[in-house]
């Protein structure tokens, strides 16, 4: 029952004589082996050369073929022409899916835009102009071509639309080409936004002053039709309609590659609405200047002439600075105010005091094409010197209220006048 005792291990046998002298002759040529020319080459001079085949591709000078056998290359170069053809056939599937989005979105917001324009002539115009409540003149006022542009939406620009169909022969080059080579329609568009201010104005006077107007309103603007709308909210509309256009095509185009026989037309057809866009704020601009220049003249007395006699006449600043007696020695700020006004063409110097109908009594009106102007300094003072050639060099010296004021003032002269001789020689 007592425990055996635990086997001693037995040595292991020795390894043969000839082993032993192989493995002492191999030792040497391990230990050389680093050191050798023909041995595997060291981890640094691996990447060395790594880096050196990395910059020949990057730079052409290495070729595929040059590192890899002709079948593996070959095979390589169709595996990467597939993967680019899948790409840009998903591209192509990813554009055509934004193109018809797009579509579908234009789609129904023109059948609402349409709507909305039938319930204006439906509710409002007819109803009007078959009550007789307002006469014709006060239409055209308030209304302008606004039947025209329905009328036009309506027959051409929803009936494409609505003709489209993303597998359809129709494509959306055609739709937005087909009503914006409409020259009436772009026309009545541009002349409806440029008077949509003075519409907005007619409409807010009749309804203080022809009371059945005011009666007709409050009643039909809470027809069910109208969805809680006042007449103003449809009139804006077209207004609002242009610039949609306008990113709906930008939509278009940037999902419709230049491969693509559609983008030549909505290229075309962009162009077309931003024209017709910067004619519009163009002019929009002109009607804002000649309303500016109407106003200085109702605020003016004495004029010995029409300020609005010119129509492209605009107001370049305005403002107080104080007449000089002697540019030498300035005054106060506070002593001889006056008020003056800056048109591309014309310098008024007025009293800054107004009179009991609240204007301006004018001292002169100074031609630009007259006018040098230039600056001193006085005891630190800046001074606007304007020297009016045609009246026998008379001088004006003027004070800012700072002296930044004053050399503003002088720099828009200087600029006013310089191009002001421009178009005078354009034409000469």
């Amino acid at each position: 029952g007592s425990p055996k005792p635990a086997k001693e291990a037995e040595p292991a046998p020795a390894a043969p004589a000839k082993e032993e002298a192989e493995a002492e002759t191999e030792a040497p040529k391990a230990a050389a082996a680093p050191a050798s020319p023909a041995g595997r080459p060291r981890p640094q001079l691996q990447r060395t050369a790594r880096s050196k085949l990395i910059a020949g591709f990057e730079d052409g000078s290495v070729k595929l073929a040059d590192v890899l056998p002709a079948a593996a290359a070959s095979t390589l170069a169709r595996r990467n022409e597939k993967a680019e053809k899948q790409a840009t056939l998903g591209r192509s599937a990813a554009q055509a899916l934004q193109r018809n989005r797009v579509m579908n979105e234009t789609v129904a917001t023109e059948r609402a835009y349409v709507a909305y324009l039938a319930t204006l002539r439906e509710v409002f115009i007819e109803p009007l102009r078959a009550a007789h409540i307002l006469d014709e003149q006060q239409m055209r006022d308030v209304f302008g071509f606004v039947e025209v542009i329905e009328g036009i939406n309506r027959t051409v620009v929803l009936e494409k639309l609505e003709q489209w169909a993303p597998d359809g022969p129709l494509t959306p080059g055609d739709v937005f080409d087909a009503f914006t080579s409409q020259a009436g329609y772009l026309q009545s568009y541009s002349s409806y936004v440029n008077n949509f201010d003075d519409s907005r104005t007619r409409l807010a006077e009749l309804q203080e002053s022809v009371k059945p107007f005011a009666e007709f309103l409050e009643k039909a603007q809470h027809n069910p039709r109208c969805g809680g709308l006042t007449l103003e909210a449809f009139l804006i509309m077209p207004v609002q309609r242009l610039p949609r256009y306008v990113l709906l095509i930008k939509e278009l185009l940037k999902a419709t590659p230049e491969s693509n026989a559609d983008h030549a037309k909505l290229a075309r057809a962009l162009e077309v609405m931003k024209g017709l866009t910067a004619s519009i704020n163009h002019k929009k601009s002109e009607q804002e200047q000649r309303a500016m220049v109407r106003l200085v003249q109702s605020q003016l007395a004495g004029l010995t002439e029409d300020l609005m006699g010119v129509v492209s006449r605009r107001l370049v600043r305005e403002g107080v600075m104080s007449l000089v007696p002697d540019a030498s020695a300035p005054v106060a700020f506070e002593q001889h105010k006056r008020q003056l006004y800056l048109f591309d063409d014309l310098l008024v110097v007025a009293r800054a005091a107004v009179d009991i109908k609240g204007r301006h009594r004018v001292e002169t009106v100074l031609h630009m094409r007259d006018v040098h102007a230039t600056t001193t300094r006085s005891a630190g003072t800046l001074v606007l010197v304007v020297v009016c050639q045609a009246a026998a060099e008379k001088c004006f010296a003027f004070v800012g209220q700072s002296n930044d004021d004053t050399q503003d003032w002088a720099d828009e002269i200087q600029r006013n006048t310089q191009g002001l001789k421009r178009r005078m020689s354009s034409f000469a």
